[in-house]
């Protein structure tokens, strides 16, 4: 796998933070399914290519009232689409309240999950690295930006070693 895909990769979790490659026209968000896309079709060929659009469906729904890790922000009234769709149903079969943190994990998991699918089946993988690195983000940085590194990089460190 070419190194510089992999640096992509890794530093393509911040760049869509703070909105894309400055001076660049291309949305932060394609730019990063490509590389986790392409990343997925070096390892595992062609169905990782049809898998690109759930990967953008991880990134469209959002994570604004869950990203600081602390749960829900009840305060604000607008769930994002990952909530709507998946979380806040599972999460009320589990009474269990929105406001605490494991709800947050559990959202960053299932966004890591989506993220991932171009990876097949390491996606599961990814799932594990988005809320970890979310988590370590907040208590080491007090910040969304070193969550938004870390994501990414783990990521871009995980295809490296298992790059064949």
């Amino acid at each position: 796998m070419p190194i510089s895909l992999l640096i992509l990769c890794a530093v393509s979790g911040r760049l869509h933070g703070i909105g894309g490659i400055p001076f660049s026209k291309w949305p932060s968000r394609i730019m990063l399914v490509s590389a986790i896309t392409l990343c997925g079709y070096l390892l595992f060929g062609l169905p990782s290519l049809f898998l690109a659009p759930i990967s953008l469906l991880g990134f469209i729904t959002g994570h604004g009232r869950f990203f600081a890790m602390k749960g829900a922000n009840l305060s604000d009234p607008n769930p994002e689409n990952i909530e709507k769709y998946f979380a806040i149903p599972i999460w009320n079969l589990l009474k269990r309240p929105l406001d605490e943190p494991a709800y947050s994990s559990f959202c960053m998991a299932a966004k890591g999950l989506l993220i991932g699918a171009p990876l097949l089946p390491f996606a599961p993988v990814i799932a594990i690295i988005w809320p970890i690195s979310y988590n370590l983000g907040w208590r080491i940085g007090n910040g969304t930006a070193l969550g938004e590194w870390l994501t990414t990089s783990f990521t871009a460190i995980f295809l490296y070693l298992i790059q064949p």
